[in-house]
């Protein structure tokens, strides 16, 4: 039996020994027609003859040049300025752009988010929590916003869209890092507050911030909430609170127990472009693997970490001294420096990548060939003790002769530690020696 696993834009092959693998599988997807997407997402365009229009960078993988001809009735006869909610990624190039938009890059003004140019910036307002509300001008000059939000588990906002997009998508460097700050622990010890974890909202101070933050918007907003799986644009909503249940019911699993070893990829391209994008497959996979388990990772990351201040932090060596340097400037993908210190800790990781030994052993993890993997017993434990799981992207995650497996979990019964969120994440299990 062979597994195929998505790396960067091609695949690698996994040869394991021993018996057949299983695969935990979500809920059977259904797409809605195209057609009737197109129909649901003009219907949530507000009026104003001057709009802006918001639209995630590369890094989500929405199809926004089509989605745009899907709306191209519903910019008859007005002023339309696009706006990449890349918050603080990097900038697209010219030539990224034009793919990402197709011809309406030629027809729009298209204006990226740079959050450290603070001249660009109006403060409409301050947060509970004590976050400046500062968003880009340009966009508050218009008569009403429109925003293209793909929704689906985030590590620490609980669920990536909809008002991600506002913040930190076209917010100051001040706001993002205010809010985002607001991960970290009072216990330097821990580093990361456990209330801002993945597919957690209720008391979540990251995503209760975001969404007062969101109100402060002076003038009319409508957002559109994309689910997207394997490839394909499955759904819209009006409503993000619509969208976070249909993921729940499509890509939580509930495991029975924690198991001792993983195998991941992040999906390919271009959910593994750098490491920051490709380390949240670690965090959707980890909730159904023990403290001291064997997590193997497939990630390319052929640009690197995807932010210098990621391995500057790293190289402060400790949980602690990240959080301290955190609490006296937050950095962004310092953050992200500290969950993986956090994972590194708690689990053994053996990661594939573009990325230099040095680097990968600064993270604690061990390099990993891509093609090797421990001997498999002959027979399986009667029980599923521990072993390895793959969370399926649909077609393109191939196993042969799989035992599928899909349970659905039990509204309001499973805390956010016990689930494998799977999105467009491959994990998968094997069998566990006996003991």
């Amino acid at each position: 039996m062979s597994i195929a696993l998505k790396y960067g834009r091609t695949e690698i092959v996994l040869e394991p020994r021993g018996r057949e693998l299983p695969v935990i599988a979500g809920q059977a997807l259904s797409l809605l027609p195209w057609e009737l997407i197109g129909e649901k997402l003009r219907a949530l365009v507000p009026e104003g003859r001057r709009l802006g229009l918001l639209v995630p960078d590369g890094t989500r993988p929405l199809p926004i040049a089509a989605l745009l001809d899907e709306l191209a009735p519903a910019f008859d006869g007005r002023m339309v300025t696009v706006f990449i909610a890349n918050g603080t990624h990097r900038l697209m190039s010219p030539q990224e752009i034009h793919r990402h938009l197709g011809v309406w890059a030629e027809r729009f003004h298209v204006i990226q988010n740079h959050p450290a140019d603070a001249f660009r910036f109006r403060c409409v307002g301050t947060t509970a929590l004590g976050t400046p509300v500062e968003l880009r001008s340009e966009a508050l000059a218009c008569d009403a916003l429109f925003g293209l939000t793909l929704v689906r588990p985030h590590y620490y906002a609980g669920f990536s869209g909809g008002r991600k997009i506002l913040l930190p998508g076209i917010a100051s460097k001040a706001s993002i890092q205010a809010n985002h700050s607001l991960v970290l622990d009072k216990d330097p010890a821990r580093g990361k507050d456990p209330r801002a974890v993945l597919a957690s909202l209720d008391d979540n101070p990251v995503h209760l911030d975001m969404m007062e933050a969101a109100r402060f918007i002076p003038i009319p907003c409508s957002l559109a909430h994309f689910i997207y799986c394997n490839g394909k644009v499955a759904d819209v909503f009006a409503s993000f609170e619509d969208a976070v249940a249909r993921n729940r019911e499509m890509f939580e699993v509930r495991t029975d127990e924690k198991y001792d070893a993983l195998v991941i990829s992040s999906g390919g391209a271009p959910y593994d472009i750098n490491f920051i994008q490709a380390h949240k497959a670690m965090e959707n996979a980890a909730g159904g693997l023990k403290p001291g388990g064997d997590l193997y990772a497939a990630m390319e990351c052929p640009e690197g970490f995807g932010s210098p201040d990621c391995l500057e932090f790293l190289k402060l060596g400790s949980i602690e001294a990240v959080t301290w340097r955190l609490r006296e400037e937050f950095k962004v993908y310092g953050h992200t420096a500290l969950t993986i210190l956090l994972k590194a800790k708690k689990f053994r990781i053996h990661l594939h990548s573009a990325l230099s030994e040095e680097h990968v052993r600064l993270m604690g993890f061990e390099p990993w060939d891509g093609r090797t993997l421990p001997e498999l017993p002959s027979r399986s434990p009667s029980s599923p003790r521990g072993g390895w799981f793959i969370s399926r992207r649909g077609k393109e995650a191939r196993s042969r002769k799989p035992e599928a497996r899909s349970r659905k979990p039990e509204a309001g019964s499973q805390k956010p530690e016990d689930l494998t969120q799977k999105t467009e994440d491959q994990v998968y299990r094997l069998p566990n020696p006996e003991p």
